[in-house]
């Protein structure tokens, strides 16, 4: 089932009704300003990407847990202040 016309004159529900019925296969990318998002189909049914994310690099890491560390001690060096 080939499609005529501009993506743009179809609604999203549309689309995903048509890729339902066909039982299709694929990606479908929608591009924002800043992000896309991504839906997979498989035999009709969808899969959305919502969000990717990294895990912090191990030099990240180190320097978040010395800010710690250091927040932490002045918490503890202002406690015993006030109680001395």
């Amino acid at each position: 089932m080939a499609l005529k016309g501009n993506l743009r004159d179809f609604s999203l529900i549309q689309l995903l009704n048509l890729v339902n019925l066909a039982h299709k296969s694929g990606v479908l990318v929608i591009e924002g300003q800043s992000d896309e998002v991504k839906i997979y189909f498989k035999d009709g049914r969808a899969k959305l990407e919502i969000a990717l994310a990294r895990g912090k690099k191990e030099y990240d890491k180190r320097e978040s847990l010395k800010r710690k560390e250091e927040t932490r001690e002045m918490e503890r060096l202002r406690k015993h202040h006030k109680t001395s």
